[in-house]
């Protein structure tokens, strides 16, 4: 397996588990509430996160060769999203786990998803 496509592989375990750690909180949150009123606004929201952060990792899949002098940024999407879930983890407050979240996270994700497509082998 090529180094780009392991580096995807690993960022989609960190989705695969931000989800599921997602996930539970929603349930926990939604408890005695009626679905409409809490539980479906933030499984829209999970949902539009969980795309965000698989975009970098759909691209490393899909591009067959990645040009080897720039073969460290493909773990750059691992290493953002890690730090990202350790500060999620760690964080006392929801704006202290949010806010990198929202300005550093979701932006890198897009910006190394757009990269990867562009720093591709040609054929």
């Amino acid at each position: 397996m090529k180094a780009h496509k392991k580096a995807g592989l690993f960022g989609a375990i960190l989705v695969l588990l931000f989800f599921c750690y997602d996930s539970y909180h929603i349930i926990r949150i939604s408890e005695g509430l009626s679905f409409e009123e809490s539980l479906l606004p933030e499984l829209k929201i999970l949902f539009s996160n969980t795309i965000l952060f698989i975009a970098p990792a759909v691209v490393l899949f899909l591009i067959e060769d990645f040009k080897q002098k720039y073969i460290f940024t493909a773990w750059l999407y691992p290493i953002i999203l890690g730090l990202g879930l350790v500060n999620v983890l760690i964080s006392n407050d929801a704006l202290a786990a949010g806010l990198p979240m929202v300005l550093l996270v979701f932006p890198a994700c897009v910006i190394l998803a757009v990269l990867y497509f562009f720093l591709r082998e040609k054929k």
